[in-house]
């Protein structure tokens, strides 16, 4: 009797954290619609995107969530021409795209993410040419939420035009890269520490990229 007491507080426990993680994921959800929390809840939601299995969904049906991602995305538009991107600014962006990289990836939004086209937003990024970190970062994180799109067994986004309009424009980011293939993954490392860029957004982003065509 005793022994079963035990496992159904074990139980118990279990289910109380499931709880409020869940509750938890939606005040950081919530917390994107208030520029006053935006910053704050784009970066913890980005580093524990993973610990979340059902963040794609949310993001996409919690009201006006895309629209403030894709809000992120726009504003950095004037930053690109002239070149003006600052390591900050990079930052917040690319946590906003590895938010949508796990839209991406995720096979209940996947379509719906590329029905609404949203890769378009992603293509100012990969066509910038400054040599810079920030902008060799935003264009790497650009690049994985694309490459989360090409890896999937999906008939809508493995059709041949997608794929090959996939491929031109990896192609075009490794022609206008400083950063090579071969040291991109250890140079995400140096930038967190110089310019306190979130190590692990880019080091994900950078691996499905890399490993996805």
């Amino acid at each position: 009797m005793q022994q079963a007491s035990i496992h159904s507080g074990s139980a118990d426990g279990g289910s109380g954290d499931q709880a409020q993680d869940k509750e938890k994921l939606y005040q950081l959800v919530a917390e994107l619609s208030r520029e006053e929390t935006r910053e704050a809840a784009l970066l913890e939601l980005s580093k524990k995107r993973e610990a979340f299995p059902d963040l794609a969904p949310i993001l996409w049906h919690s009201f006006g969530t895309t629209a403030t991602l894709l809000q992120e995305i726009v504003c950095i538009y004037p930053l690109l021409s002239p070149p003006q991107l600052t390591a900050h600014a990079s930052n917040r962006v690319c946590n906003a795209l590895a938010l949508l990289q796990c839209v991406a990836s995720h096979p209940e939004t996947r379509t719906l993410f590329l029905k609404a086209h949203i890769p378009l937003f992603l293509y100012p990024f990969l066509n910038t040419i400054s040599k810079t970190r920030p902008f060799e970062y935003l264009r790497l994180t650009s690049l994985g939420v694309i490459g989360a799109l090409v890896k999937m067994d999906d008939s809508d986004v493995r059709s041949p035009p997608v794929r090959i309009l996939f491929i031109i424009v990896m192609i075009k980011w490794i022609r206008t890269s400083r950063l090579s293939i071969k040291n991109s993954l250890s140079a995400s490392s140096r930038a967190e520490r110089e310019s306190g860029m979130d190590d692990s957004v880019v080091r994900s982003s950078s691996s499905t990229s890399l490993l996805s065509l």
